[in-house]
């Protein structure tokens, strides 16, 4: 081969290389060309993807703050309704105050008349007797502790084996705070007369207050057995603190174990603060060691009363008044809760087996403002 033909291939060689390895560039310009839309779409891809996982989280957070607000909303609402639910109660029971009240004012106006009338036919020294009380009890009412005090002084000296003017100083005095001037004029009283359960339950209450709570407690138990003072002391802001105490004692009398009575404690306690769901929880705990104690059953039907689940309250007075059918109390508290089930006859069927029970417990009845709408009703029925 001449010189200048392997030259001429020499160059066709090198042509030849530069055109495969231009290729070869191309190619992978061509791949890379390629490959960018791919690679630009899956970052595209991600990125929404990305943007959606985040919206969908911002939503699920949203709706759960929603949630939660609704619930909010909804537990705010619930508690409103009980609050007005309570208020309308209470506005009720105050109403019923005022008539038992208005009630009351006209019973004294009554019986004023008919001191007025009849007084003037009494032989002197008694009718004077009687205007120096009547005077006593209208200064104390007015709040002249000192002249009532001199008032019922007098009548002690000119007739000092009359109870009535020392129980009416002791009131005065106990009204006024004196508790052991009170307590003394009580005693007094109730030595001459010991019938007389308002002089016993005075006397008690200054006891109590003196922190004589053993010597209160038997006093007020026996003023109690006398269904009148008993109604009255169940109205009296001062007697709840000695209730309570005394429905503990009770509670420990009808345990038989220490668990039972620590059950029925707690449940007391949370009852006296108002927490009536806690007491609930406290005398299952108790009824769960032992069903047929009557008191706890009691205890938690009225617990179920005060949170409006009357339903399960009518069973627990129904299993109650099982282990217990003598116990006016029971048979009450039943036809109240009948009541509000809107089973009025079966309410007053109920409210007739408290006074079969016993029938002093009418005078209880008759002073407690919840069964005002009952009475009325079965009133208007008979």
């Amino acid at each position: 081969m001449s010189a200048d033909n392997a030259a001429a291939l020499r160059d066709v060689d090198a042509i030849t290389a530069g055109l495969r390895s231009q290729d070869r560039r191309l190619r992978r310009r061509t791949l890379w060309l390629t490959l960018l839309p791919v690679v630009v779409g899956c970052a595209v891809l991600v990125a929404a993807w990305s943007g959606v996982r985040e919206a969908q989280r911002r939503n699920e957070a949203l709706q759960s703050q929603q949630q939660a607000l609704e619930q909010r909303i909804g537990e705010q609402r619930a508690q409103q309704q009980r609050l007005e639910q309570r208020l309308g109660e209470q506005q009720a029971a105050i109403d019923e105050l005022a008539a038992q009240r208005a009630a009351l004012d006209r019973e004294i106006a009554s019986r004023q008349d008919l001191l007025d009338r009849y007084a003037a036919r009494l032989p002197a020294p008694d009718r004077a007797e009687v205007e120096r009380l009547q005077q006593g009890l209208a200064q104390a009412r007015s709040g002249d502790t000192a002249a009532a005090l001199q008032s019922y002084d007098e009548a002690i000296r000119r007739d000092g084996g009359n109870a009535l003017p020392h129980r009416l100083r002791g009131e005065a005095l106990y009204a006024a705070g004196e508790h052991e001037a009170a307590r003394a004029s009580l005693a007094r009283a109730v030595a001459i007369d010991p019938a007389d359960a308002q002089a016993r339950y005075t006397l008690g209450l200054a006891l109590w207050a003196l922190g004589r709570r053993d010597e209160a407690i038997a006093e007020l138990q026996r003023a109690c057995r006398d269904a009148q003072v008993l109604a009255r002391a169940l109205q009296d802001p001062a007697y709840q603190p000695i209730r309570g105490v005394l429905d503990a004692q009770a509670g420990q009398a009808s345990a038989r174990s220490p668990d039972e009575q620590a059950a029925i404690d707690r449940g007391l306690q949370a009852a006296r603060r108002g927490d009536f769901g806690a007491a609930v929880a406290a005398y299952d705990e108790a009824l769960a060691i032992r069903p047929d104690n009557a008191r706890a059953l009691g205890w938690k039907g009225y617990a179920l009363y005060r949170t409006r689940d009357y339903v399960a309250a009518l069973a627990a007075f129904d299993a109650a008044i099982a282990v217990a059918p003598s116990s006016a109390e029971l048979h009450y508290n039943r036809a109240l809760t009948l009541w509000r089930l809107g089973r009025s006859a079966d309410a007053g069927a109920a409210l007739d087996r408290a006074y079969d029970a016993d029938p002093a417990y009418r005078a209880v009845v008759a002073r407690d403002p919840q069964s005002g709408p009952l009475r009325a009703a079965l009133a208007r029925g008979r």
